[in-house]
């Protein structure tokens, strides 16, 4: 099926890869019942119709946990907690009784009894009983699908299809990985969202941030998704397939090759060794890892173990999870990051995280931790239970002061001792970091130096915070530079506080896996970059063909200079002629959607430095 003349929409790289593939819009229609008056010879029919829809829902739900097994996040008791919901008497009697006393349809009667049953759980003071609503709304879509006699929307996704959607979640993205889709194409996100961190994992070309792709597209049409250049083509003249095929062979071919230098140190040919870790917020991710020369996880994100689930995870659910990461690592170092939630995109429904005006200066992050006491001495628990499964670092976010982490190591001791006390075996070398991202935590690094075993920082929101840019707002999106002098100045000075300290100091921001930005890094004399596994190749080649006096040289000359401008063609000027194949340059789609629809050609406000950027999402 053609979609008429070609459209090209520029949105931001989210995950590298070319792909092409029919169209697959997927539209989640809100389902909103309507009320029917029955006659009195149709209510048994109703009822049965009502029964028998909750009895496929209970079978489908069983089918699912029984599929998934054995994933990363054991899903059994969300899915029991849904299947016994199904067969609650509840669920059954009250519906039934509406029918026959009022006449009404299922779906109106079935709604009035879920949505009463909504606001009793969010009206609870219980923790337990407030998650119970995110099962709920599960369930009532369910039940109204089957009513509808409509199938779950992703399992009609045709393998090789280009999904078009305003939003995915990361649970929508390992179902998409499954159904091994060809490419992502959504409206919203941004490189640094879990959307698109998600997509990079499992190798999805995915771009983002659209803003219209879904108005745009056609269902059936040709669709090619260009991840490297953050461009998106509907219906693609001839042309322009043989011109995306030929650089999806190209691709193809630079990953096999970098493959085979996978398992080389990233060593700079004066003998520089810059340690190059994986990204990670999944187990299952740790045979990619692996196969893409991963030395370590420098962050894993645990605060995915909080979202897609009726319930907290317990003290054991944590240890599980971290046991299987280190045991697949096989010995190589781990950094668990502790549970990072809120700032307005990583939101759980199992903590009561408040609306706010701007949450990314709320209550998020270690801030919440401590609110949430309990919780956190609960993680903290189970990742000390795993310790001696491998070689375990414990990272806290969003640290602001010398309080902040006294206070964080103070909890995570105390754990220790218990856990001692009660007879099991935690490991006495644990080493505890923080992540700096604050401007706060950068100014006093040397005095933060001395309380922890490490830094990471976290460029994303260190740029945010340091540029006071709202990553929500693309009124100021093109503000955000990685480039910007302020930016340099505060990471040197942050490496040079905990070299001086004598501990080690990684960067697992977007930055880290962008090889723009390699040289420069390099230079200011990071020990570890940390980034999606999928760029781990790509950087590896850039360390290995550098020369680290020269990267020194570059940093040096960058932080004296006063504009962004003159930074970044200082670093294009460094990094293309000798990284063209790390770099590509843009293809030259021609583009028909100019700046206000919210998608933008290379170079104009909100492109970023490579032709696709915008503020990122996210944190790190």
């Amino acid at each position: 099926m053609t979609g008429g003349s070609t459209r090209v929409l520029r949105g931001i790289s989210a995950a590298p890869g070319i792909a092409c593939g029919p169209a697959f819009l997927l539209e989640r229609q809100r389902l909103r019942p309507v009320k029917r008056q029955l006659q009195a010879n149709e209510l048994d029919d109703e009822v049965e119709r009502l029964l028998d829809a909750l009895n496929s829902s209970f079978i489908q739900v069983r089918r699912l946990r029984d599929d998934i097994a054995g994933d990363h996040e054991d899903p059994h008791e969300i899915l029991d907690a849904q299947a016994e919901l199904l067969r609650d008497p509840q669920l059954s009697d009250e519906p039934t009784r509406l029918i026959r006393d009022e006449s009404i349809n299922a779906e109106w009667a079935l709604d009035r009894i879920l949505r009463r049953l909504r606001s009793f759980y969010e009206d609870s003071d219980d923790l337990y009983l407030r998650t119970r609503g995110e099962d709920i709304d599960h369930v009532r879509r369910l039940v109204l699908q089957n009513l509808a006699g409509q199938e779950p929307i992703l399992r009609k996704i045709p393998e090789g299809a280009v999904v078009i959607a305003r939003r995915l979640s990361p649970a929508d993205v390992v179902q998409l990985h499954r159904a091994r889709v060809a490419g992502l194409a959504i409206d919203r996100g941004g490189r640094t969202s879990h959307t698109a961190l998600m997509a990079r994992a499992f190798e999805i070309p995915a771009v983002l941030g659209l803003k219209g792709v879904c108005a745009k597209a056609r269902s059936g049409e040709m669709v090619a998704v260009d991840g490297l250049e953050g461009a998106v083509l509907l219906s693609p003249t001839g042309r322009q397939l043989e011109r995306f095929r030929e650089r999806a062979l190209r691709f193809e071919q630079v990953e096999q090759e970098l493959l085979k230098d996978r398992d080389k140190p990233a060593v700079s040919e004066d003998g520089a060794v810059v340690r190059l870790l994986a990204n990670m917020e999944l187990a299952e991710e740790v045979g990619f890892a692996l196969a893409h020369g991963a030395e370590g996880v420098g962050l894993y994100r645990t605060e995915f173990m909080f979202m897609g689930r009726s319930t907290l995870p317990a003290e054991g659910a944590h240890m599980v999870d971290a046991v299987k990461v280190m045991v697949g690592m096989e010995g190589r170092p781990v950094t668990f990051r502790t549970f990072d939630l809120g700032g307005g995109e990583k939101t759980s429904d199992l903590l009561r995280i408040p609306s706010e005006v701007n949450p990314a200066l709320g209550l998020r992050s270690i801030r919440l931790a401590f609110r949430e006491g309990s919780v956190f001495r609960s993680q903290l628990r189970g990742l000390l239970r795993a310790s001696s499964s491998g070689r375990m670092k414990i990272m806290f976010p969003m640290i602001s002061g010398v309080e902040e982490i006294r206070q964080a190591k103070r909890l995570l001791w105390e754990q220790r001792e218990d856990l001692l006390r009660q007879g099991y075996k935690v490991a006495e070398d644990i080493e505890v970091g923080i992540m700096v991202e604050m401007p706060s935590a950068a100014m006093i690094a040397d005095l933060l130096a001395k309380e922890v075993d490490f830094f990471a920082i976290g460029s994303n929101d260190l740029i945010q915070y340091t540029l006071a840019i709202d990553r929500s707002n693309e009124l100021v999106s093109y503000l955000y530079h990685p480039l910007h002098p302020a930016i340099l100045r505060l990471v040197r000075n942050v490496i040079r506080a905990a070299h001086d300290a004598g501990i080690q100091v990684s960067l697992c921001g977007a930055m880290a896996g962008d090889p723009l930005f390699t040289l420069v890094l390099v230079g200011l004399g990071l020990d570890e970059l940390s980034m999606p596994a999928a760029a781990i190749p790509h950087i590896k080649r850039i360390v290995r063909s550098s020369n680290a006096k020269e990267a020194q040289d570059l940093a040096e000359h960058l932080v004296t200079l006063p504009t962004v401008e003159e930074t970044e063609a200082a670093v294009r000027e460094a990094m293309i002629p000798r990284y063209i194949e790390e770099i590509p340059e843009d293809p030259g789609w021609e583009v028909d959607i100019r700046p206000g629809s919210g998608t933008y050609a290379s170079g104009e406000p909100g492109a970023g430095p490579r032709g696709g950027g915008g503020a990122p999402e996210g944190s790190e």
